[in-house]
This record gives C-alpha cells, structure tokens and sequence, in this order.
C-alpha cells in the first residue's frame, strides 16, 4: 500500500508543477499496483475514533489509509473532487488486480514466437500499464498503441507513464465505433462483476446476446473487442474464472466460439497475484482469433461452452476439466473470494515459474490452434524504424527536371483536386452516418410508413442527404406534415383523479417507444411538476392516456444541444427530439408536442433520468396546443425570450411554415408510402459523385484498405476506407486497354 501512496504523491507533484516524471520518478509510478482486494480502504479513516469499525486483522493498515485520505484530500480543489477521487478507488476494489510482468512477457513473447506481429494494440483496462509495457517491449515499431482506464488516479499514472500514447481515462465503453475492426491485439486483465455497462450500440443492438453482456462488465469486454479486432486478431484476457464456469454464462460462450477460433484457454493459480497485488484470486487466461465466418466449430470449442462437475459437485469449464490445463503445484477444495466452492490451486513457484510452464502450454496450443495465415490476411505492416537523413531527400520535380512556375501549376490543380475530393468524401460520410443511424433505430431500409422501403439501397440513401433535398426538395419534411395531417386523434377519456393520484399513474408509465421512429423514452418523475404547470391547455387531462399518445406521435424534428445569445448552455445533453400528437377532449381536436431531451452518455446516471435506466433520453416537457394554434405567432413566442419552452414553440412554428410551403410546391413528391416519386418513378436522375462513393461488389473479408478492386459495375479502382461492412471505393481513370490488364 505505501507504494501506492508514494505513486499517487507523485502524480500529484507532477501536476502542480506540469513537468513530465524523472526516472527514479517514473520507478515510482510504476510500482503503483492498484487497490484489488484492499477492502480496508472503504472504512473510515478520519480519525482515531474510526478504528472501531476496523477488523482486527486490517488496523495495522490504517495509519497508511489515513495518510491517503489525507494526501487526497490536500490534493483536491473542493469536497467533490475528494470524493470523485476516493469513489473511484473504492469501486476498483473488486476489479484491480494487477498482473506479474512475467506472466505477460510470456504471453507476448509467445505471440511474437509464432509469427505474430502487433501493429495496432488495445489494452482496455490498463490499470499500471505492465501490458503496455510488455507489448512495447515485445513489439518494437508499433504503430498504434490506445488505452482505457476508468479510474481517475490510475489514468494520471498512466497517462504520465505513456505520454506518447493515446490513454483515455475513461471507460471501455466510451470507445468510438469507428475503431471497430481495428486492431491486431488486445490484452488486458479485465474487470469481472455484475456491474452494468451504458453502451448504446450494445443496448439497442438485435443481438440479444449483446444486450445481455451489458448487464456484467467481464462479458460486455469480451464482446467488445471482438467487435473491436479486425479479422484474424488476437485477443489475450486474463479474467475470473466465473466467464468459463458459470452454466449461466454459456450463451456468451457460444456466441464467443461463433465469432472466433479458440487459441488457447490456461487455468492459472490463486496465487498468481499474491505477491504483485497482496491478494489470491482464481483466474484464466483466454486467447481467442477472430474469425466471423466459421461455420462450425471444433470439439474444444464444443468444450468451452459447456460446464460439467466434478465428482466433488464442484462445477467446472468441461474444455478445462477434460484437458487438465491447469497450472499448479498444489490444489485442495475450498471458497473463492466470492465465498463459492471451488478448487483452490496453489504454485510454489512464485511468478517467474509460473511464467514458465504458461509459456509452454501456450506454445502447445498456438502451434496447433492458432491461424496465422488468417492472422497476415488483414495485418497491418509495422512501421520500420525511422532512419535519420543528412540531407532532404530529392522529390519527383527534382528527379524529372519540372520547373518551379509548373511545379506551382501543378500544385494548383492537386489542391482543386483535393478540395473536391474532401467535398465528396464529406457526402460519404453523410452516407454513412444515415445507414448507421437507420440501422441503430432499425428503420434502414424502411419507408416512413413503417413498411419495406420500395427504393434499393443506394436510392434510399440517396433520398436522404442534403444534396438530394436541396435538388428536389425536402420530402421528408412535407411526408411529416402528411403524417400529421392523417394521424388519428385519441380520444380522451374524463376523469378525476388528484394530484396526488396522477403523479402515482404518471410513475406507471415508466417507459415508451414511438412507433414512427422507434425512440425508447422514459417518463421520468422530475417532469412531472413541469408538465402540470405550464400555461394553456391542462395537460393534466390526458395524463393516464399519456404512453398511448406518444406512441403514435409524429416526430416533426431534431435539434443539437441549443446554445444561443440569451440562453444558458447546458452540458448533461446533447440535444432535444420533438414530437407532436393529436388528442380529441369533449369532441375537440389538439396538437400534443412532446420534447425529449437526450443526455450525454456520461451522464446516465444523472438523478434526471434515473439509476435504472438504461437509455440516455427523458420526456423533459409535455405541451397541448388547439389545432388553431399552429402555427403561433412569433409575437407570442421570440426565439429572443429566454424560457426554453417558449424557443421551442418557435421552432414548431417553423416547421409547421417551412413543410407547408414545401408541401405546395411538390404536391405529388411523395407516396402511400411516405417514399419520394422522383427516384423509384425515374421521373428525375440522381446520382452522387463516381468517385469516391460506397462499394458495390463482393467485400471478402480480406480487404483492406489500398486493395485493388473491381466493383459491381466492372469499374476498376480501389479501396480508399474501409469498414466493417461498407468500404469507400475510389476508380481509376483507366483507358478500355488497361482495364483489360
């Protein structure tokens, strides 16, 4: 623990004087091990008095934990940060548990053995850094090295450990998708527990098996680096042993042997981590290859999955009970940390022997298992050791005699070139956030109605961007206001229930999910004295009716965080969605517009939404209108005025005026559908640019980017970006000859 307490003192000197650490100071970072299974942290240690509610075999302990109260407590600007910061201590206790740095040079080293070459690494729980240490050794001329550490004292360490680096003190789950099928290796002693996940792509996914990992740490780590390795890489996790042995757990099992190959799966001993972290917990280290299109598993993948017992009732991963890939000079019947019954083994030979047979059995299994032609299929070449010129090297305008006046010509006409490329790939890019959009809220490749979309993709995506709008018009905004033109009004049943009663069928309604664009929202309890409050129409009428309502309301628009001159700036959302609902009361018609406001992920616990919840967007105000009212008159509601609700109002008034007008000049632009006539009816071309634009042909797996190609159309060119599944393909101006070669 002292240890720990001088790398924090360290880290702390470092930032107040805002210099990088000196070499005996980096020591001292580096011996910073975490506080896994230092319980006593989470007593009270402010003063003597506190000793009381220490346990015996822990009170030797607690003048170094109030030293550490205190040095954190110098150390914060206010209360709040103390707080964040011992907060974040208290909650790695169950998870930090740092590895030997022998144990991972062996694996490292073994990868390397095998013809393996990191290029691009990913350590998502990187605790001290010994992975990024090993990995670095190991592999000398990496080119990307990225990190994650959620807890804020340790990311300091780290990041001040690896200034040259990319570490995120963040969670694993902030990771941008765009990293998805990325790198070669990732590795890391992740955390294990049933801690819950926020990670939206996961939560909404049609993946059932997604869904579920969210809800426990050690799962949702396992997912998401496969999503995050590209095609033949490695993933190397040292974990609990509960992700083999829990019969609970074989669902993800299975959607693990489905995705990739298993390279080797080792049983290591309890006291692996005794002497680097003070503290004995069953662990496995798992390696698996990615490999998304197997078609059928082999008999130790079989194995994986399933649990079986042993003759003591205790259950046990039947790959490991079969194979006896343990490692240990001792073993007994016990409780793990966990309080289950388990085999307990123990090895008398410290860490360095340990390393030593790990490294033998991985040998074993990567000779037998590992697919290293499937590994250099879509590796990415490291880059070679830079090599120090005494003279600038001669360009191609030196070589071939060009002049200086040709040679800005020239310049000029790449520069043209380049901005109108940058324009074309800026439509690209409008291309793929519409898809992924769409496929996030399941609506790609559906019409507005709700029914399959009569367009093939490229004209459905076609029909979205701003290009295609500002050419034929918005379509999608008059399709709106036809929506709620024909929407069908609830009718409003009377009644009298109180406040009191109300707020009670208020809590009821819990969540909602529209049916036009299939948002999750929740109904929370904060809003509820707002939406009584507010002037006009008492919304209190259609309160029980509420759930119904909004789940047939149009969706009319969207709008980023607002921050205009007069406004206060928030900065726990993101943005707010609107949507407007028709209701009848005593035979009259009114316009029901509900604002959803969208939190920033970060803020998903945020008392305003809730502990539970598991989306990120709330009902913020509930507003009713006569139809009469729409649209208002900007003198009753300024986009000026400071109340939200009222800037609000003056947005819906826009939209109403903008789709009206729209709706004149293109009286037929759309369908019974809600689709645009004037790409399905070839009654107007659209196209995007040639070049570069989305793939057509057969993207094989072992694409990458640069790959010579031919798309669908017989064009040749080549890859210039590629994704998961969609590439952008960029021709080449090739005469009928050269095409033929």
């Amino acid at each position: 623990m002292q240890a720990n307490i001088d790398a924090i003192r360290t880290i702390f000197i470092l930032e107040k004087e805002h210099r990088q650490p000196t070499s005996s100071e980096i020591i001292a970072l580096k011996q910073y091990s975490g506080f896994g299974g230092i319980k006593c942290i989470l007593n009270p240690a402010q003063t003597e008095a506190d000793k009381a509610y220490w346990t015996k075999s822990e009170v030797d302990l607690f003048p170094m934990v109030s030293d550490l109260h205190k040095l954190i407590r110098e150390n914060s600007k206010d209360e709040q940060e103390y707080k964040s910061y011992f907060d974040s201590l208290k909650s790695s206790v169950l998870t930090a548990f740092y590895t030997p740095p022998e144990i991972i040079k062996a694996l490292s080293d073994v990868l390397k053995e095998s013809g393996v070459v990191s290029a691009r690494f990913l350590e998502p729980s990187a605790g001290n850094g010994a992975f990024i240490d090993a990995f670095k050794s190991t592999f000398r001329n990496m080119e990307t090295v990225c990190c994650f550490e959620k807890d804020l004292l340790t990311g300091k360490i780290l990041s001040h450990l690896y200034p040259g680096d990319k570490v995120h003190i963040a969670g694993y789950e902030e990771i941008e998708n765009r990293l998805d099928n990325k790198y070669d290796v990732i590795a890391s002693n992740i955390p294990f527990g049933d801690t819950a996940v926020f990670d939206i792509s996961f939560s909404k996914s049609n993946d059932i098996i997604k869904r579920q990992a969210t809800r426990t740490v050690h799962n949702y780590f396992f997912l998401k680096s496969v999503e995050m390795l590209r095609e033949g890489g490695l993933l190397a996790f040292i974990t609990s042993q509960g992700v083999m042995n829990s019969q609970s757990n074989e669902p993800v099992r299975e959607w693990l042997m489905k995705n990739t190959n298993l390279v080797s799966a080792v049983r290591l001993p309890n006291n692996l981590m005794s002497d680097n972290a003070g503290t004995e917990v069953g662990s496995d280290l798992i390696i698996l290859q990615k490999n998304s299109y197997k078609t059928q598993l082999s008999n130790s993948e079989k194995q994986f999955i399933e649990t079986t017992q042993t003759k003591a009732g205790i259950g046990i991963n039947k790959y490991i009970y079969n194979r006896a890939n343990l490692i240990f000079t001792a073993a007994k019947t016990g409780v793990d940390m966990y309080g289950k019954p388990g085999i307990i083994l123990t090895h008398s030979g410290g860490a360095a022997g340990i390393a030593r047979e790990l490294q033998k059995r991985l040998n074993d299994d990567f000779s037998k298992r590992l697919d290293i032609g499937l590994y250099r299929q879509q590796a990415v070449p490291a880059q070679p050791e830079q090599v120090k010129s005494s003279a600038p090297l001669p360009t191609l305008y030196d070589l071939f005699g060009i002049t200086e006046q040709k040679q800005k010509i020239n310049q000029s006409q790449e520069q043209q070139e380049k901005q109108q490329e940058q324009g074309q790939l800026a439509i690209m890019s409008e291309i793929m956030q519409i898809k992924q959009r769409a496929i996030y809220d399941s609506t790609f490749m559906m019409a507005p109605n709700g029914q399959p979309s009569k367009l093939t993709e490229q004209e459905w995506l076609q029909v979205r961007t701003n290009s295609f709008k500002s050419s034929f018009g918005d379509w999608e905004l008059a399709n709106k206001l036809q929506l709620i033109e024909g929407l069908a009004a609830t009718g409003i049943v009377q009644h009298s229930l109180t406040d009191e009663q109300l707020l009670e069928t208020y809590k009821k309604i819990g969540e909602a999910q529209n049916k036009n664009d299939n948002r999750n929202v929740a109904f929370v309890n904060t809003a509820f004295d707002k939406i009584i409050r507010h002037r006009g129409v008492d919304t209190k009428k259609i309160i029980p009716q509420l759930k119904e309502v909004f789940e047939n309301a149009v969706p009319v628009y969207s709008e980023s965080e607002i921050v205009k001159e007069g406004h206060k700036e928030h900065n726990n959302f993101t943005g707010y969605h609107n949507y407007l609902g028709k209701v009848r009361i005593d035979g009259k018609e009114y316009y029901v517009r509900f604002t959803a406001q969208e939190l920033t992920p970060s803020k998903k616990r945020d008392e305003k939404v809730g502990k539970l919840q598991l989306h990120n967007t709330a009902i913020s105000d509930v507003r009713i209108y006569e139809k009469s009212d729409l649209p208002v008159t900007t003198e009753d509601y300024s986009i000026g005025n400071d109340n939200k609700a009222a800037f609000m109002d003056a947005k819906l008034q826009h939209f109403f005026e903008l789709a009206r007008e729209i709706q004149k000049k293109l009286p037929n632009v759309i369908d019974e559908n809600g689709e645009p006539h004037v790409v399905w009816h070839n009654a107007t071309e659209f196209s995007l640019p040639v070049s570069p634009r989305p793939f057509a042909g057969t993207l094989e797996r072992f694409y990458k980017e640069g790959f010579l190609v031919i798309d669908a159309g017989g064009q040749v060119g080549f890859l210039k970006e590629r994704y998961r599944n969609d590439a952008v393909f960029k021709s080449l101006e090739l005469d009928p000859l050269q095409t033929q070669k």
